[in-house]
């Protein structure tokens, strides 16, 4: 799958995107270090603040692109993070959790290079929600839905602490960000769980 598919949000480059911003500011705002984006696309979080954000993707035309903007970006797989163990002090995952196939490896590196109390956030929809059929989006193949339960089991399982997971839309809580997610009709069939955690 290419991200340069413009059907897919991650492809539209955007010099500034109000999602992307929301999510920052309620996520990452107030922590301090580096953040690394997995599955950065073409750079939409990463230019909300270049400075302390660098991302990494297995897309190769998305990774160009990101350089072309002047952001730090590399390619590399989700299974085999290509950086050290206990490198970042943030991480942001963002829908990126229900397209693989192998979620717990995913999971085993998001924690190894994330740093000794080092924060997670992870965004993927909630298969729970009524109106969405997690397996009629195309690139949803070989993925795996989850649901509030299962998102907390799965980082349980991989030694994440003081887990928190709420329903939302662009990291706002429920019910204002469902209030608002129903006010904007193309966004009707989906809902997000965003799940935070530290290592």
């Amino acid at each position: 799958m290419s991200l340069l598919n413009t059907e897919l949000p991650h492809a539209k480059i955007k010099e500034y995107d109000w999602y992307q911003f929301l999510y920052y500011e309620r996520y990452f705002k107030n922590t301090e270090g580096k953040i690394l984006d997995v599955g950065c696309g073409v750079g939409n979080f990463i230019i909300i603040n270049p400075e302390r954000i660098e991302g990494v993707d297995i897309d190769e035309k998305a990774i160009q692109k990101c350089k072309e903007r002047g952001l730090k970006a590399r390619k590399g797989s989700g299974y085999g993070l290509p950086y050290a163990s206990n490198t970042f002090d943030n991480i942001n995952c963002s829908a990126v959790l229900e397209h693989v196939g192998s979620p717990h490896q995913l999971m085993k590196e998001l924690r190894r290079v994330l740093k000794p109390n080092g924060k997670l956030v992870l965004l993927t929809p909630d298969i729970t929600k009524w109106g969405f059929d997690f397996w009629s989006v195309a690139y949803h193949w070989e993925g795996h839905p989850f649901s509030k339960k299962s998102l907390l089991a799965l980082a349980h399982d991989h030694g994440f602490r003081d887990i928190k997971v709420e329903n939302g839309f662009v990291g706002v809580p429920f019910p204002f960000g469902t209030l608002l997610q129903d006010a904007i009709g193309k966004f009707k069939r989906t809902r997000n769980l965003v799940m935070e955690a530290k290592k």
